[in-house]
């Protein structure tokens, strides 16, 4: 039995990313109601690795000598006791609400901006005539999104080819770029990647938002 309960900052980074992974590939077409499903999973995983359930922590060649450490300054310190544990979980459980508030705060602040980007993008997709129809995928579909993340787009075409239809694309919005648009700040294609993929930097209302567009087909089907 560990003598003391602590969290570590990979720990937290590594349990949120679980979560999003895990509710995504559970329930793929599905709308989840992200406040009660994250806050709810996450307390358990995180119990789960305090209690020495899962020891997956990175490896590493280089040991650091913290015997000189005081436990007591992580911010998450228990001793491993009933109350104790109580009190961590009490604490983890008001931490990720307020996390949450902040995320939905933020997100409520950008969803003008957010749907303004979609619209715009849209409305540049559909200037392709052999791109037949585009589709919002992802953890903004499925609303499990953080303000920081990536809108991802995927179009499709039956005749013509993801590097046609992709660089195509891409001319369009470089020429919508050189237009001197304020809301494009940066557009990039990587044709030579594994998934061909043109990624956006976009700017609305002094709100960051980041679109990602990838062509649908064998390899990558999207929200399919």
């Amino acid at each position: 039995m560990r003598e003391h309960l602590q969290v570590k900052p990979w720990q937290v980074k590594r349990i949120f990313k679980f979560v999003q992974r895990t509710l995504k590939s559970t329930q793929p077409n599905k709308t989840i109601d992200s406040d009660v499903e994250i806050q709810r999973v996450a307390i358990r995983e995180i119990t789960n690795i305090l209690l020495g359930k899962d020891d997956d922590e990175p490896k590493t060649h280089e040991v650091k000598d913290e015997s000189h450490k005081d436990p007591k300054e992580d911010y998450y310190y228990y001793q491993n006791t009933h109350e104790s544990y109580l009190q961590f979980y009490n604490q983890f459980r008001l931490d990720i609400e307020q996390f949450l508030k902040e995320v939905q705060t933020k997100k409520m602040k950008m969803k003008e901006s957010r749907q303004t980007v979609i619209s715009k993008v849209e409305e540049l997709i559909s200037t392709i005539p052999h791109i037949e129809y585009s589709e919002i995928y992802g953890s903004y579909q499925t609303n499990l999104d953080l303000p920081w993340s990536d809108i991802d787009f995927v179009i499709f075409s039956e005749s013509f080819s993801s590097t046609e239809c992709l660089r195509d694309l891409y001319q369009n919005l470089e020429a919508e770029k050189q237009k001197g648009v304020e809301w494009i700040n940066k557009i990039d294609y990587y044709s030579t990647a594994y998934v061909p993929i043109i990624k956006m930097q976009t700017e609305i209302n002094s709100f960051e938002v980041k679109v990602d567009i990838t062509f649908k087909d064998e390899t990558h089907r999207g929200s399919d």
